[in-house]
Order: C-alpha cells, then structure tokens, then sequence
C-alpha cells in the first residue's frame, strides 16, 4: 500500500516539475472577451494577400 502512495507522490512530482518547465501554460481554462486567442482563418490571409499582389 505504501508503495502506491509513494509512486502517486513521484509521479505528482514530476508532472508538476514538467508543467513548470514547460513555459507559458494556461491553465485557467475557457477564456471570453479580450483575453480570448485570436485564430487567424489562413484563407481570408491568403485571398488579401492575393488581392494585394493583383492590385
């Protein structure tokens, strides 16, 4: 039994050594409003891109 409870600390331990090395991770969940990321739509990209060129 003891063995489990030591395996559960190590592994806790590491994933949270890892998640902290890891950088910038959001883990605030859903966002709305001005802190919601932008997701670009590559196509309206291209066709301005395209309509920049044309002209």
């Amino acid at each position: 039994m003891w063995k489990i409870v030591v395996g559960f600390i190590l592994f806790a331990a590491l994933a949270l050594f890892i998640l902290n090395r890891g950088g910038d991770i959001d883990m605030g969940g859903e966002k709305h409003g001005g802190l919601a990321p932008v997701f670009l739509d590559l196509r309206l990209v291209e066709e301005e891109r395209l309509q920049v060129f044309a002209a």
